[in-house]
């Protein structure tokens, strides 16, 4: 469980930063370094959001305190630990949008060791009009095998979450 956290929270951080320069870093080698980074957090078969127009024009671009006025850190709800038959150690970590005021669930990303590394193998964000999820892309996990453990930390604001947030 340890390593998911360790895992997660960098990914945070260097995604928050790679957003930061898709809206920010005007010389495209130095936002391709950036997105390589976050890159390196999946497994083959998914990618990552970050991306932006080939050229992208003049009103494309931020300040730096405009894009981080817009832009936060994913928060961290809650990780799952399962065991599951294909991965094995299989964690679901819950985490919130990209918004300054997002409090709530938006996505799960499901880690799992891929040769030998922790790697992000499927992102689900929530469906609204269900209620439930919605894959984004990687791995389909339609049951994720046997709960082993749950670590919190951070209490969800929307009372639909907050259910399943308080169900293990």
């Amino acid at each position: 469980m340890e390593k998911a956290i360790s895992f997660i929270q960098a990914f945070i951080q260097h995604e928050h930063e790679g957003l930061i320069a898709l809206y920010c870093e005007r010389d495209k080698e130095a936002f391709k370094a950036r997105k390589a980074t976050v890159s390196q957090y999946y497994a083959p078969g998914i990618t990552t959001m970050i991306d932006r127009p080939f050229k992208a024009a003049d009103d494309w671009f931020k300040d730096r305190a405009e894009a981080e006025r817009l832009l936060r850190p994913r928060k961290l709800f809650q990780i799952k630990h399962y065991r599951h038959p294909k991965y094995g150690d299989l964690f679901r970590c819950y985490v919130s949008d990209t918004h300054p005021r997002s409090d709530s669930y938006f996505s799960c990303l499901y880690v799992a060791d891929v040769e030998g590394k922790l790697k992000i193998i499927s992102r689900y964000n929530v469906d609204y009009d269900t209620n439930g999820w919605i894959n984004r892309g990687g791995a389909t996990i339609t049951n994720p095998g046997k709960l082993i453990a749950v670590r919190k930390f951070l209490v969800p604001s929307n009372p639909e979450h907050l259910k399943e947030y308080e169900s293990e």
